[in-house]
């Protein structure tokens, strides 16, 4: 679903204790609560999408505007339902626009450089 509107999930990555990460990934269904709030967001735009003749093959399809649109306003609606998850477990200062700046790859790189 990601990569079909247009977001590298390894470039947005944020940091954050091992706690932490255990924590919102924990309880029922594979990966807790975090990928439920995404499964929540997947069934919406699955709707969304069919509620305009569209599927996610089509956002593939660079010479359809229509779906070039739906594109840009799912990743937009992504992002927002991003931000309103991070806000949910406490995380309200965050600029999520820093983040898509932010190469995480690199940082992860640089972390595992200094735990030795």
């Amino acid at each position: 679903m990601f990569k079909r509107i247009g977001i590298d999930v390894d470039d947005c990555i944020i940091v954050v204790a091992d706690w932490f990460h255990s924590w919102i990934h924990s309880g029922k269904g594979k990966g807790g609560w975090w990928n439920q709030q995404w499964k929540k967001f997947e069934n919406w735009a699955d709707n969304w999408l069919k509620q305009r003749g569209l599927t996610w093959k089509d956002l593939e399809n660079p010479k359809n505007a229509c779906a070039r649109n739906a594109k840009d306003f799912l990743k937009e609606q992504a992002l927002k339902w991003a931000q309103q998850m991070l806000r949910a477990v406490g995380i309200t200062d965050f600029d999520w626009s820093e983040c898509l700046r932010y190469n995480s790859k690199a940082a992860k790189k640089l972390i595992e450089s200094r735990k030795n």
